[in-house]
């Protein structure tokens, strides 16, 4: 059934005569409801619901207590999950719901939606992607060190008053395994500090900055990261790609390398963007071999070092106006590679 964005509606008696079925995709469906039989397919072990169209859980998912991998991720819709629901799946391991659910009980409140301590009681549970909308939630998220520990990838979304993200190794003690962090939509957050302040090595992979208004990156640290994809977008207040503070400025140009692992890099409306350095201390890229820009309308030079760059996406009127009477943006003019307009 996955891909099928025709399909809007599951019959309620479509499951009744499936009890062998075991995997069942759902995705890129726009389906709004699982149908109630869902609970007789007792020998499922997979079910894929992302990018669905599904505002609530069934309660009849508790009979599914085989169920090992949950997938719920870019569920914008989804709001209600029925209490219980998740310590039921018994044999839950992987619970994926980045882009998706925020609606997480607070304090000792009866009210609201799942709890983190009904998270806790999933035994088997060794893998999670969560998204927090609010600062009690990441809180709590914190001082939860079984769910902390199994965290993969975290979005955090909203947060009034969150001004400042400390640093992105903060998960070094306290979420040891998370290799995707997004921030997103933080109207207030002003600073994202990103290094490593220890000679770790952390598995932080991919990080996601969108829909940020007054934040700016911030390189505070004394060793490189494991970074493989940074993506930006829409954060027009950056106006250089990352502040160095605690690097020397010499007399001339520094060539420093602090992304020696980023292969991918993405810039989306970034109105304010002049600079992939910080003035004449010129990053070095090691390992990059694509750049997508997108209308980055200030960015006319490409000042930085990448020798293994294999392509640069781009539109083509952005790229026929980039300074290339600039030494250092001359050097790319060979990898030009048109983007598709999505």
């Amino acid at each position: 059934m996955q891909r099928e964005l025709h399909l809007r509606k599951i019959p309620n008696d479509f499951f009744l005569h499936m009890p062998l079925l075991r995997i069942l995709e759902l995705q890129e469906t726009s389906i709004e409801e699982v149908p109630v039989s869902i609970g007789n397919l007792m020998q499922l072990h997979y079910l894929n619901q992302c990018k669905t169209r599904i505002t609530s859980l069934p309660k009849e998912m508790a009979a599914l207590v085989n169920l090992k991998y949950l997938p719920l991720a870019s569920m914008k819709y989804l709001r209600i999950i029925p209490d219980q629901l998740i310590s039921s799946l018994r044999e839950l391991q992987w619970l994926i719901m980045m882009d998706s659910y925020t609606g997480w009980k607070e304090g000792q409140s009866c009210e609201g939606g799942v709890s983190f301590k009904e998270l806790e009681s999933s035994k088997r549970l060794k893998a999670i992607g969560i998204t927090v909308s609010t600062l009690a939630a990441l809180q709590n998220l914190y001082d939860s060190p079984r769910l902390a520990a199994f965290t993969h990838w975290l979005h955090i979304e909203g947060c009034p008053n969150l001004t400042n993200i400390p640093s992105l190794d903060f998960h070094a003690e306290t979420m040891p395994r998370v290799i995707s962090i997004q921030l997103h939509a933080m109207s207030e957050l002003e600073e994202v500090v990103i290094g490593n302040r220890q000679p770790i090595l952390l598995p932080l992979q991919e990080l996601r900055l969108s829909s940020l208004p007054k934040a700016k990156l911030v390189w505070r640290a004394r060793f490189p990261n494991t970074l493989l994809e940074l993506k930006i977008v829409d954060c027009r207040a950056i106006d250089k790609f990352i502040k160095l503070e605690g690097e020397a400025n010499g007399s001339g140009e520094t060539v420093i390398t602090i992304f020696p692992d980023l292969q991918t890099m993405v810039l989306r409306w970034l109105t304010e963007l002049k600079s992939l350095s910080d003035g004449e201390r010129i990053l070095n890229y090691p390992s990059l071999k694509t750049i997508e820009v997108k209308d980055c309308p200030n960015l006319k030079k490409l000042t930085f070092v990448a020798d293994g760059l294999k392509e640069i996406k781009c539109q083509r009127s952005w790229w026929e106006h980039l300074n290339w009477g600039d030494e250092r943006t001359k050097s790319f003019e060979h990898l030009y590679n048109p983007m598709n307009i999505d």
